[in-house]
């Protein structure tokens, strides 16, 4: 999942701080798959946090600033970019270390903002370490690019400073009505048979066709997957990128229970190997992170029901 390049990389304005903390900062323990992603705009941090684990996600946008003569960077959520269930708005209180090892580190507590949480954790903070993964930034938030589109309208910053990548993001169809009845290559069916096959869900929709997105959930990292759909190749070894694969499915026929199975070729950089999975059935959207690797693949469920409402 990596299209890389050097976005934010450089500092906007040269009275800033030497200090540039713009990149990708992943978690180091703990059950969630979290990270911070930020980048140095005009001297402030502005990016997002992204959080998985027990069953939700949250991604947020974030906005900071770093005082480098205390190496502490104090930021806060200010609004919501998706999320699933029991997710709260953050504020972070973080001290910038660097390991002997060369690693950087962010480190601190984030204080739920919101009444409800404060009062669910007695007004305790949650303590996290952030390590540097990456010192660029792969996309932008609409927050970021509302920043950066201002900095261009006032001039302060020339059009080779960065590359410009678009918010809007482009599908690259892949229409499929017939699966072609070619047979599965050995090393993907032992991969099905022989790894363990977790079940996201079960979606029961009258429609007859759907919609399958499959896209990168927030960083690029180079993992690849094939999907099988009711056992054959629907796509071997798909990169996830940021811009969508899509598929559409015709479920009407045939089976009245359809599976779709995700198989991991690697871990990525950043294990395990994940992917946003969108589902579009009439007037209805289904959103769902696929998480695999080498021991399990992740299965959808999609029941035809030509009578439900």
């Amino acid at each position: 999942m990596k299209i890389i390049f050097s976005l934010l990389t450089i500092i906007f304005c040269s009275n800033l701080p030497a200090q540039n903390l713009t990149g990708v900062w992943i978690q180091e323990f703990g059950g969630e798959n979290a990270r911070l992603v930020i980048a140095k705009i005009d001297g402030h941090y502005i990016g997002y946090t992204y959080d998985e684990g027990g069953g939700s996600f949250c991604k947020a946008n974030f906005t900071g600033n770093f005082d480098s003569s205390r190496q502490k960077l104090k930021g806060i959520n200010t609004s919501f970019i998706d999320k699933g269930f029991m997710h709260t708005l953050s504020r972070y209180n973080l001290n910038y270390e660097k390991g002997r090892d060369g690693a950087e580190y962010l480190k601190g507590n984030l204080f739920p903002k919101g009444v409800g949480m404060m009062v669910l954790s007695f007004g305790m903070p949650k303590f996290i370490r952030y390590k540097k993964l990456t010192d660029v930034v792969t996309d932008t938030t609409e927050l970021m690019q509302a920043k950066i589109t201002a900095l261009q309208n006032d001039s302060l910053i020339t059009a080779n400073t960065f590359q410009n990548r678009p918010v809007a993001v482009t599908d690259t169809a892949i229409t499929v009505k017939t699966i072609i009845d070619t047979p599965v290559p050995a090393a993907i069916m032992q991969a099905k048979t022989e790894r363990r096959a977790d079940t996201l869900t079960t979606i029961r929709t009258a429609a007859e066709t759907i919609t399958i997105k499959i896209m990168d959930n927030g960083v690029v990292d180079g993992d690849t997957i094939s999907i099988l759909y009711n056992g054959k190749i629907l796509v071997s070894n798909l990169g996830v990128k940021l811009e969508p694969a899509v598929f559409t499915l015709d479920i009407a026929a045939d089976n009245s229970v359809h599976e779709i199975t995700m198989i991991a070729h690697n871990l990525g950089s950043i294990p395990p190997n994940t992917a946003l999975v969108i589902i579009e059935a009439d007037d209805k959207t289904y959103r769902f992170t696929a998480s695999t690797d080498l021991q399990r693949n992740s299965v959808l469920l999609v029941l035809h029901d030509k009578d439900k409402p």
